[in-house]
């Protein structure tokens, strides 16, 4: 969260904004009774091109696949030349990229989700 230091503060309103969030919380100190806070739904942009964000979202799919699958394998064939145990190691770290590999691939698609709601 970002704040703003005391000699930002102006005496109409100060904002305290989480870059993340859907609202954004804003801190009126000249309220009725006192200081105040309100929340404001944040507008986000509209995209002008939504192929453009299609790709991006397919790529990153894509990404969150071929990376750890392939730096298991890469990692797991490093480890078995330095060895000596030639198919062991490759196997295991492969097994392993898979498994990461649909773990992440869990979250791109639980947050592609979360933010058409």
């Amino acid at each position: 969260m970002t704040y703003l230091a005391p000699e930002q503060i102006d005496s109409e309103a100060a904002i305290l904004y989480n870059m993340m969030a859907k609202h954004k919380k804003i801190l009126k100190l000249d309220g009725a009774q006192g200081p105040e806070i309100s929340e404001q739904e944040s507008t986000k942009p509209k995209l002008k091109q939504p192929g453009v964000y299609f790709l991006a979202q397919t790529s990153e799919i894509g990404f969150s696949i071929a990376v750890p699958i392939s730096l298991g394998a890469l990692f797991g064939v490093w480890m078995d030349k330095k060895f000596y145990s030639h198919p062991k190691f490759t196997l295991s770290f492969l097994l392993a990229g898979i498994f990461f590999a649909f773990l992440s691939l869990f979250y791109v698609v639980r947050t592609f989700t979360k933010k058409k709601e």
